[in-house]
Parts: structure tokens; sequence; C-alpha cells
């Protein structure tokens, strides 16, 4: 019998992603994957089920491009902001905290858009988009692409799972209390 795997995002967002790497395969075939991801919030939970085929396909691409302050770094800096609010500069405080620990970058890009993601299509949909603009960025085989996500855990695990990246992740939390980002997790 199919066993449907239930998985409570209730967490970091570098978890997230870690989780969606481990447990999310979402390009196995539809019928395989039996997956319900339970994401809450203060006021309501909502249920992601990866039981049907992907039908939506981004279409619009919001990715903003940034200088750098390297040129000799191959590094890229990749900043997830989709979320159904707005809150803060992100742009601003990241830079403040790559200027703050005397990181190299080549580039920075904004993915930023004000949504909300209700099912699973426009989760998936939206995860292929992140991963296929986030490969294009790419600045080479050593390339480290420092991930400073301002998202849902949700998307966060959809970009895990379908991130098969070769090369380094370095994965950021941020701090709200103090307004920056730490390091986390490295893949």
């Amino acid at each position: 019998p199919k066993v449907t795997r239930r998985i409570y995002l209730h967490c970091h967002l570098s978890i997230a992603f870690k989780l969606g790497q481990m447990y999310g395969d979402l390009r196995q075939a539809s019928g395989n994957r039996n997956l319900i991801l339970v994401s809450s919030n203060r006021v309501k939970n909502t249920e992601f089920s990866f039981q049907d085929t992907m039908q939506e396909k981004e279409t619009e691409d919001y990715c903003q491009q940034y200088d750098g302050n390297s040129l000799e770094s191959a590094d890229i800096v990749c900043i997830i902001s989709v979320k159904p609010y707005e809150q803060g500069n992100v742009l601003d405080t990241v830079k403040q905290y790559l200027e703050q620990r005397g990181k190299k970058y080549a580039k920075i890009y904004l993915f930023k858009r004000k949504m909300t993601i209700e099912n699973a299509d426009t989760l998936e949909s939206m995860a292929t988009y992140l991963r296929v603009k986030m490969m294009e960025c790419r600045t080479g085989n050593k390339c480290i692409i420092h991930l400073f996500p301002d998202t849902t855990a949700p998307l966060m695990f959809a970009l895990g799972a379908r991130s098969v990246f070769t090369g380094t992740i370095q994965l950021y939390e941020y701090i709200p209390k103090e307004d920056t980002y730490t390091e986390s997790l490295t893949n």
C-alpha cells in the first residue's frame, strides 16, 4: 500500500530546504510522490498535496540583477523574497551583512514577488523557475551560491526538492531581533 508522507514545516528556512533535498524528490513521477506539506502560521495551516501532476508553469521573469563588489569572485548572491507581504528592505539588509563580513561576490540576484502560494502547482512552478534562474546565473563550477531566503518554508522545501546543484550552496537565516542574517547550513 502507498504511504503518504506528511511533513510539518514549522522550522527554519534552511531546515526546510534540507528537508526538501532529503524527502521531497519532486522529479519523480507524480504517482510516486504521495507527499503532503503542512505549513502553519499563526492564523491557519495550509496543506500542499504533491499527488498530482504539475499543471502550472511560471512565465513571468521577476529576477532583478545588481552588480557585485568583486570582479575576481565567481560567487553570486541569490535573495528569494516571495511572500504575501512586504516587510523591510531585504536587499539592503543582505548587502549590509555581506559588507560587514567582507564577503566578495560577482552579482546579486533578487527574486522578489508579492504573492500568496496556495497550492502545490504554484509551489512547484515557482521552485522550478527559481532553480532554473539560479543555474543560469551561476558563473562557473567554483561558484558558491549564497542563498538568502525571505520567503515561506514550503517554497524552500520545494526548492530543495527541485535542486540538484553542482557546487556549493551556502544558506543563511534571518535573525529578526537583530535585523541581520547569519550563516546556516552548507550544501
